[in-house]
């Protein structure tokens, strides 16, 4: 009986032992399937934006995947073919926690370093549960950017976004603490708040709420101001 005993307790160190990889696995197969669910639903939806995951290096505590967003003929609007994405994600035993750069476009590099002083104010997050939904938080710090003889300061904001595995059900969470060009225009605090659930890859239902604190436009030529609109959809 003892050896039982002695035998399962080992079997039960090495399988916890093993977690991290069995995660990282896991992951892996999150991944790929949740890229299979959004091409099929910009393909049901007439869109020809594409997601790709062209590499994938997964080892046992941690892995390194690169994903590529094509916008098809929405880089005519955006004036950007692709986004590439470098995700670094670390296995731990309740699920894997990944980091996102976005350092292997050039456009998003002659940004930061032409603009912004070098300084990357853009910071992404991902958790991928054993169970549950996927949420990614984006937190943008605050910067300056110059437009001509203007300088237009945005204040820090973050957002998050919870989907399920098969994309049926998706709630974002943005805030902003607002932004301003002075003597020009000011933006207070906006906060959006949205739950979705697909019907069809056309249809889907859902509550979307808006909260504006204040919007001023105090320039020359025009004057007009807003404060705490709330608009629910």
């Amino acid at each position: 009986m003892k050896k039982v005993i002695i035998v399962i307790g080992i079997l039960v160190l090495l399988a916890g032992g093993a977690m991290p990889l069995i995660n990282g696995m896991i992951m892996e197969k999150i991944a790929r399937q949740t890229m299979t669910n959004v091409n099929e639903m910009n393909l049901g939806s007439g869109s020809d934006v594409k997601v790709e995951i062209s590499s994938f290096d997964r080892g046992f505590s941690s892995s390194t995947i690169e994903w590529r967003i094509d916008f098809g003929i929405l880089s005519t609007l955006y004036g950007v073919d692709e986004i590439v994405f470098v995700e670094t994600a670390t296995h731990g035993y309740g699920g894997v926690v990944s980091e996102t750069r976005l350092d292997r476009n050039p456009w998003f590099n002659d940004l930061i370093n032409l603009h912004l002083s070098g300084k990357n104010p853009i910071h992404i997050k991902t958790e991928y549960p054993i169970f549950g939904k996927i949420t990614s938080t984006v937190t943008v710090d605050g910067f300056s950017i110059e437009d001509g003889e203007d300088i237009f300061y945005v204040e820090p904001a973050s957002i998050v976004l919870s989907l399920d595995k098969q994309i049926r059900q998706v709630q974002s969470l943005v805030h902003w603490q607002g932004g301003e060009v002075p003597g020009k225009m000011k933006i207070g605090r906006i906060s959006v708040s949205s739950a979705m659930e697909k019907i069809t890859p056309f249809i889907w239902d859902g509550r979307t709420t808006l909260e504006l604190d204040s919007f001023k436009v105090d320039d020359q030529s025009e004057q007009f101001e807003v404060k705490k609109a709330l608009i629910e959809t």
